[in-house]
């Protein structure tokens, strides 16, 4: 049974894009009829160009932000024009809009960034991508072949490309990634089996059309952290919970979870470096420490 709050309603249409909320009392006993009216959204035309020739670019896939969540909307024609609908606001309102076609990306300014229709019309700008070089190495500078190598971003809420752009290591080490945009936080992942994860350390200039070679990404060795779990009288602990944290850039915290029996637990796969770990469990004062595999 409905209280006597006022309650709300939010409604929105199948597409997604247009939502309308209503707030009513309730009446006790009565089944209330409500009428939510969807607004109409606007209609949105553009065009997708080539920032260096001043081109159309057909083909080019366009893409909108709807919550937290970007989604692609359309794909320009051969003319590099796109028509959105039943989009959310008022005539004039920003948009959150990105573009990419082949070997095409926004650049840092277009990346995510807000656009203000002129009249009803869009003008989206899009850049020749970059090509990034480089090596994947182990601590004793040894190459790495097989390594996989991703493109990411801090900014993991914005789509950086519309699929994952990864490649792998050949058996010197070394490898080419293309298509990169040229937008500013640009940052490569390795990883490989047996070894920690590594990632560029310098800035990566967000210069479009350009042809970069990357200082070698060093993928730390990895140690196992095997050790009993005693209280502060040297007994094991019978029962506890224990997690391993470590930083990844990118990714925000690696991560394990083990349970504690009989001061034992299964051995822990760290990424060489400096690792958290938590404890906690029945009569047990929670505790935090910090252990460095390079001591």
């Amino acid at each position: 049974m409905l209280s006597h709050r006022k309650l709300t309603i939010l409604v929105a249409a199948p597409d997604g894009r247009r939502q309308a909320s209503v707030g009513w009392t309730p009446d006790p006993g009565i089944a209330p009829v409500v009428d939510v009216v969807l607004p109409p959204g606007r209609t949105l035309v553009g065009v997708v160009v080539n920032g260096w020739t001043d081109r159309p670019v057909p083909g080019a896939a366009v893409w909108t932000r709807r919550g937290h969540d970007w989604e692609q909307e359309i794909v320009s024609d051969q003319g590099g024009r796109f028509t959105l609908e039943r989009v959310p606001g008022d005539a004039g309102d920003d948009l959150e809009i990105m573009a990419y076609g082949a070997g095409l990306a926004p650049d840092t300014d277009g990346w995510g960034a807000d656009v203000t229709p002129q009249d009803g019309r869009l003008r989206l700008v899009v850049f020749p991508t970059m090509t990034l070089t480089g090596r994947a190495i182990d601590a004793a500078g040894e190459p790495v072949a097989g390594a996989s190598v991703r493109v990411t971003t801090p900014r993991d809420s914005l789509p950086l490309l519309p699929q994952p752009l990864t490649v792998n290591t050949g058996a010197d080490g070394a490898f080419t990634v293309g298509g990169v945009p040229p937008v500013e936080d640009v940052v490569l992942l390795a990883e490989a089996a047996g070894h920690g994860i590594g990632w560029t350390r310098d800035e990566i200039p967000a210069v479009p059309d350009a042809r970069h070679a990357v200082a070698d990404i060093v993928l730390p060795s990895r140690f196992v952290l095997d050790v009993p779990v005693v209280d502060e009288d040297g007994n094991a602990v019978e029962s506890a919970t224990l997690w391993v944290r470590w930083r990844v850039r990118t990714r925000g915290m690696g991560a394990a979870f083990r349970d504690v029996v009989a001061g034992r637990f299964d051995p822990v796969d760290v990424p060489r470096g400096s690792c958290s770990i938590e404890i906690a469990g029945p009569g047990l004062v929670p505790d935090v420490l910090r252990l460095s595999a390079h001591t």
